[in-house]
């Protein structure tokens, strides 16, 4: 089993999406574990808010 494990994005979107694009070049990763950070930040918390909700990832606060 592949897990991906993220952290610390800070509401910079276009960070969170290189992260989604190599977690789906790598392929096989059957979890990815969102570790929190994730919108406490000046770019785009809410673009990044709204994409993480619409995942099915284990996302701990």
């Amino acid at each position: 089993m592949k897990i991906a494990v993220m952290s610390d994005v800070h509401g910079n979107f276009s960070a969170l999406q290189a992260v989604v694009t190599d977690i789906a070049r790598r392929g096989g990763v059957n979890e990815v574990i969102n570790l929190g950070n994730m919108v406490s930040g000046p770019l785009m918390p809410l673009q990044t808010a709204h994409f993480l909700m619409r995942q099915n990832w284990l996302q701990i606060a």
